[in-house]
């Protein structure tokens, strides 16, 4: 009798450890791992669509009036260059001056230009991607992934991945859910364009 209660006992001690072991041993094993495009992922939500179909529209006066002055600009060196050699040399070289004057202001417009769309496109990628790495984080641990890869940069350490390791839209899916922004009514670009 004793000899099988110490089996009964050991037996149920055995099934106790197995039953406790197994989601310690589900936790150590290896899960999924997924890779995103964390830029693509933000200009492909909602919010980040519209954001910058509305940088887009906001910049498109000063690129238009940048292209106007290139033209200005271009064709002034044009009428210089078929009529240097009836002009004189004074008016050669006030045209020539004329011509840098208005290159570097140009220049100084178009780097300003740059400067500040730049600066939105850093604002709208701040904002949208601060919500974004919260919404990355819930889906990696409902759907069981121990590592998401960004694959946004050309010094991403992911060499190859199966496509079913893309989880970019499930991710921009469940923003969209929860941040609930609106499409925008014309298809934007993935990224923003520069002025």
């Amino acid at each position: 009798m004793p000899g099988k209660q110490i089996k009964f006992t050991l037996a149920l001690a055995l099934g106790l450890i197995a039953t406790i072991a197994q989601p310690a041993f589900a936790q150590a094993s290896p899960g999924k791992i997924g890779i995103l495009s964390l830029q693509d992922a933000i200009f492909a939500t909602n919010e980040g669509k519209k954001e910058s179909d509305d940088l887009e529209k906001r910049f498109a006066p000063k690129r238009g009036e940048i292209k106007k002055q290139t033209d200005e600009i271009d064709n002034l060196k044009q009428q210089l260059q078929t009529t240097a050699d009836k002009l004189s040399e004074a008016d050669r070289a006030t045209r020539a001056r004329t011509i840098d004057t208005r290159m570097q202001a140009l220049q100084r417009d178009s780097d300003s230009a740059q400067a500040d769309y730049q600066k939105a496109a850093e604002e709208i990628v701040e904002r949208v991607g601060n919500k974004l790495v919260g919404v990355i984080e819930k889906y990696a641990r409902d759907n069981g992934y121990v590592v998401v890869f960004d694959v946004s940069t050309a010094q991403s350490p992911v060499l190859w991945a199966t496509p079913g390791a893309n989880i970019t839209k499930q991710v921009v899916d469940a923003y969209n859910a929860q941040f609930s922004a609106t499409a925008p009514a014309t298809p934007a670009t993935t990224t923003p364009k520069k002025p």
